[in-house]
């Protein structure tokens, strides 16, 4: 198509730029490519270096793309605990992704679904989070598993198991949502 003149992006792109061969990144495991592909740094530069890092001081692991934290104060009311202002979300991949560039030069951008992007940074467009946004549970997302077959966890992989139960004509069971963060047993 490029030679009947019918992609003129491209011809000009073929004949003005540089083809070479594309390696991947050391480690080459996905949040460190995606990051190395958005900003065009090593994970020197944006600090992912793999799906989870480790706090220094516990030495437990955590998502190394997003920090949520609770809201800094509660009201405490009986067995309610009420959140007395927003949670705090902040992306931790550091160093600047090439659509905040586009805006600068005013170029708008439509970003759908591109992993380490949450929470979404401001720039003249619009963005769909991709991989490693966290669930309402706070996890990288666990799945419902739905069967007849009584519960058996051995050989399966984690998850929520859940009865389905005949009811006449119909399959009845329930759906499974995050703990209550209004109570201080969750």
């Amino acid at each position: 198509y490029m030679n009947e003149g019918k992609l003129p992006n491209l011809a000009r792109l073929r004949a003005e730029g540089t083809f070479l061969p594309l390696q991947t990144t050391y480690p080459p495991i996905s949040p460190v490519a995606w990051s190395t592909f958005q900003t065009g740094g090593n994970p020197g530069q944006h600090n992912i270096y793999d799906f989870l890092a480790r706090d220094r001081t516990t030495y437990l692991p955590f998502l190394s793309s997003a920090q949520i934290r609770g809201a800094n104060k509660n009201l405490r009311l009986g067995k309610y605990v009420i959140p007395l202002g927003k949670p705090e979300t902040k992306l931790l991949r550091k160093s600047k992704p090439f659509w905040a560039y586009l805006g600068e030069a005013g170029i708008f951008s439509s970003v759908l679904r591109v992993p380490i992007t949450f929470p979404p940074e401001k720039f003249s467009g619009v963005l769909l989070a991709g991989m490693c946004v966290p669930d309402l549970r706070g996890s990288q997302g666990t799945f419902s598993f739905y069967t007849t077959r009584p519960t058996n966890r051995n050989g399966r992989p984690a998850g929520i198991q859940l009865p389905l139960q005949p009811e006449g004509e119909w399959w009845t069971s329930y759906l499974v949502g995050p703990e209550s963060s209004s109570t201080r047993n969750g």
